[in-house]
């Protein structure tokens, strides 16, 4: 396997670097790869100023961002094989909507899909919200269930309303490390066009020619982001894949 060590490449001067272990030489397109990332659409001067907080400026600095953990929103889910913690994409039928009142009044909204009832709680949410989630509308959701009595239910899911199917993902969702007010959407929205110029302007392979039929430094990195539906995501966060 190919171990990768974050930052391997960060604050060395020149285009020339060298592995952490290997001391093997290779060169990165700094013309590209350190470019910073404002240059990428959203980036304003408010959200560089809490990605630079991060360690966040380059090109470089995302790629080396490796993900936490990962959500598999790759394939819907039957409410009937819902497990507690698993991650799971669910589309069904609102059959009932609901403000419970009390100390906090929660919204409380009933899915069927003809497998079985789910339940989800919003404890926090606006007016329009519980306008939205009105009883016969379509909806997919995702989240991690929990079982209440033996049945599934979810705390604020992600989630979305209306007859047009919704499209599953192609890759398992990546979950990167973060701070206040730096939410997933946005490291993921700039993973992508970073591992686009990784595609176009790829570094020299560290261990080229060691391995046989071994991915390259910038396959290895594009794994570690959007790794495919079924991959083994533990061996990856072991630094095994």
């Amino acid at each position: 396997p190919i171990t990768i060590t974050c930052g391997a490449f960060t604050g060395i001067p020149s285009g020339s670097y060298y592995h952490w272990a290997t001391k093997t030489k290779c060169i990165v397109p700094t013309d590209i790869l350190q470019l910073p990332l404002q240059q990428f659409k959203g980036v304003g001067p408010k959200v560089f100023e809490k990605l630079s907080a991060m360690g966040l400026r380059t090109i470089e600095d995302m790629l080396f961002h490796f993900p936490l953990r990962y959500q598999d929103k790759t394939r819907l889910t039957a409410i009937g094989e819902l497990r507690e913690g698993m991650d799971a994409v669910v589309r069904g039928t609102i059959r009932a909507s609901s403000i419970a009142k009390g100390r906090r009044p929660t919204l409380i909204v009933k899915v069927d899909d003809g497998t079985g009832l789910t339940t989800l709680r919003f404890f926090h949410f606006r007016r329009a919200q519980a306008l939205q989630l009105k009883v016969g509308e379509i909806i997919t959701l995702f989240g991690q269930p929990r079982l209440v009595g033996g049945q599934p239910e979810f705390a604020h899911p992600e989630y979305q309303v209306g007859e047009r199917e919704t499209a599953l993902e192609d890759a398992l969702a990546p979950v990167y490390p973060t701070s206040e007010g730096m939410g997933q959407s946005t490291l993921r929205s700039l993973a992508r066009p970073a591992l686009t110029s990784l595609a176009q302007n790829p570094p020299d392979d560290l261990l080229q020619g060691r391995l046989k039929d071994g991915p390259s430094m910038a396959e290895a990195i594009a794994l570690l982001h959007q790794p495919p539906a079924g991959v083994n995501t533990q061996t990856i966060l072991e630094g095994r894949h």
